[in-house]
């Protein structure tokens, strides 16, 4: 590989690809834990071969594929701006791109469990375990408890505490708000030196600390994320073969497919590396799926990923009281697809909605901070 100058910063712009993975992402998550609800599951060995089993589980890859990006975008944006960098505006970014969405998406959460709650205190979805599990291992009224809305303001949800409430989605914002600080904290000392692989120390120093404090999926996630940030600095800096970024594709498709048989967490970490492997190539002629569609439904994603789950519980609330959603589940069939169909369009709706009062408006916020 042969270094050259850096190109102007990067965008997703840039790479209209990104803006397709990263709301058909957030669309496989709704869709996830929609069919979770929904259909029928054999808890104790279900199928690994049966493609519902398959689509429900890709909400876990998916989110693998937000921590690659997020790295890519803001983690290799430090990297490329190490040299002036600045703290206060790098804050208010981060600040305005998280809480902009975060605050409004919490009072639906309250909204919602409360106006579920005050109908049915005794609802198996918010007084108990829904048998798929769903919806965790605990009930959801038994979430609104001090420490987890302490963990929920301050986007720690998932490592201080769990999320609030049915603020499941919630878990990631708290390695993301992480990553955006710790990641600074431990390149920045070293990048007067010039050097993109000195930072690289204290990384793995890092990690390793992780691991042997056996917090060894903290490390994974951390490691996900740190791989999009290196993918956006050879991506920038050098000519990556072109077979080396679809090498990257093949390895990430059979992580995807080993993680239905096999443990998840290695096969997570390799389809993230296998990601990031292809970002590290120059995206000529990178196309994706509809630029009429791709842009618009990117620009809501988040609004997406942290506002469908408690809408589809809610509905799931509703359907289960008319008496169409028993506890055990459906199986497939009309009824069971339009339940899929409804809470998938009323998830998107939500999010666009979401999307006009508040995610875009980040830009004003930022600006607005910026100016006190």
């Amino acid at each position: 590989m042969h270094r050259r100058e850096p190109l102007r910063e990067r965008t997703v712009a840039d790479r209209p690809l990104l803006d397709t993975i990263r709301w058909m992402s957030a669309a496989l998550v709704a869709i996830g834990h929609a069919m979770g609800l929904i259909f029928t599951r054999n808890m104790a060995g279900p199928s690994r071969l049966d493609p519902l089993d398959f689509l429900g589980d890709l909400r876990g890859p998916a989110v693998i594929f937000f921590f690659v990006i997020s790295g890519y975008l803001v983690g290799g944006g430090v990297l490329e701006r190490a040299q002036g960098f600045r703290w206060k505006s790098y804050a208010i970014a981060r600040f305005s791109r998280i809480y902009i969405v975060l605050i409004p998406a919490i009072l639906l959460i309250c909204l919602l469990d409360g106006a579920a709650h005050w109908i049915d205190p005794a609802s198996p979805l918010y007084a108990g375990v829904w048998p798929s599990g769903v919806l965790g291992t605990e009930p959801i009224d038994t979430r609104y408890v001090p420490i987890n809305w302490v963990a929920t303001f301050l986007s720690l949800g998932g490592l201080l505490a769990a999320p609030v409430g049915t603020g499941n989605a919630l878990w990631s914002l708290g390695y993301e708000w992480v990553f955006y600080f710790v990641f600074p904290l431990l390149v920045l000392p070293l990048a007067r030196f010039r050097s993109l692989l000195l930072p690289l120390i204290p990384i793995v120093a890092v990690l390793a600390l992780l691991v042997a404090c056996g917090r060894a999926i903290d490390a994974s996630f951390f490691a996900m994320w740190i791989a999009g940030a290196y993918a956006r600095v050879l991506n920038d800096h050098a000519d990556v073969p072109r077979w080396l970024g679809w090498a990257g594709v093949l390895i990430a498709m059979v992580a995807l497919i080993a993680s239905q048989f096999l443990k998840p967490n290695p096969c997570f970490l390799t389809l993230a590396f296998g990601f990031a492997l292809y970002l590290s190539r120059r995206p000529a002629g990178e196309r994706g799926l509809s630029r009429r569609f791709d842009r618009p439904l990117a620009d809501i994603s988040y609004s997406l990923y942290v506002t469908h789950f408690p809408l589809i519980i809610f509905l799931g609330f509703l359907l289960h009281r008319a008496g169409y959603l028993p506890t055990a589940g459906l199986g497939v069939g009309v009824l069971s697809l339009a339940m899929l169909a409804g809470m998938t369009v009323a998830s998107f709706a939500l999010a666009w909605l979401f999307g006009r009062l508040f995610e875009q408006r980040t830009d004003s916020l930022r600006k607005w901070l910026s100016g006190l």
